[in-house]
């Protein structure tokens, strides 16, 4: 029995737990970490570390490869900017006071928070399916809608970047050739990438809403049955 099998027979809340946990831990608590000492910073990197590991076994290494790859595209251009911003001293909370070297940490750990938060939810979009919220009803429904539509966001996106794969418009990681310049070209055609995902989105919703409205008066023809 696989790992991602076992995740997949695990009850709805369970998974609800887990996502809600990575949000927390990798979101909401982190601008306080910094009061209590580096033995939370380890934490927050060992925890990271195992969320990474998760999405390794569930999702595979060729996807975990290319979320990697597409993280590091949009750091590097978020610490672009954040390099600016540390210069002319922006703190990056409004309601706490910030030195310096703990400005450059809170805005370095960035991308690595977002990089958390990606493995909770890539983890938990590919232990669910839609299906399992259609149990709560019209409610449950509205979720699987909204769930679905970034399941499609996701593979509507993978086969974007196919298709510029073989436009030669985007990098192919698992080829040969200098990292770096992959990294460039990436942060080059990731617009036209994520345009064409979001267009794709927009072209899917009135299909999507057809069935949607067809599968709510389905539910409630049963009631009244």
């Amino acid at each position: 029995m696989t790992l991602k099998y076992r995740l997949e027979s695990l009850n709805i809340y369970f998974k609800f737990a887990l996502l809600v946990a990575g949000a927390a831990l990798f979101f909401v608590l982190f601008p306080f970490l910094h009061r209590y000492g580096t033995v939370l910073y380890i934490l927050f990197a060992f925890f990271l570390l195992l969320f990474g590991v998760l999405f390794r076994f569930v999702a595979g290494r060729k996807t975990f490869r290319i979320t990697l790859w597409l993280w590091a595209s949009g750091s590097l251009i978020y610490l672009v900017i954040a390099f600016f911003l540390i210069l002319k001293g922006v703190q990056p909370l409004p309601y706490l006071r910030m030195g310096r070297p703990e400005m450059i940490l809170y805005y370095v750990s960035y991308p690595l928070r977002v990089l958390g938060i990606f493995f909770s939810g890539l983890i938990f979009s590919s232990i669910t399916s839609p299906i399992e919220f259609l149990r709560w009803g019209e409610k449950g429904l509205k979720i699987a809608l909204a769930y679905r539509a970034f399941e499609y966001s996701m593979n509507a996106f993978e086969e974007n970047r196919v298709a510029l794969l073989i436009q030669g418009a985007w990098p192919d990681f698992t080829g040969r050739g200098r990292k770096l310049g992959l990294v460039f070209k990436a942060v080059q055609s990731a617009p036209l990438l994520v345009a064409t995902t979001f267009r794709n989105l927009i072209l899917w919703f009135p299909w999507a809403w057809i069935c949607y409205n067809s599968l709510r008066k389905n539910i409630a023809g049963r009631k009244e049955k």
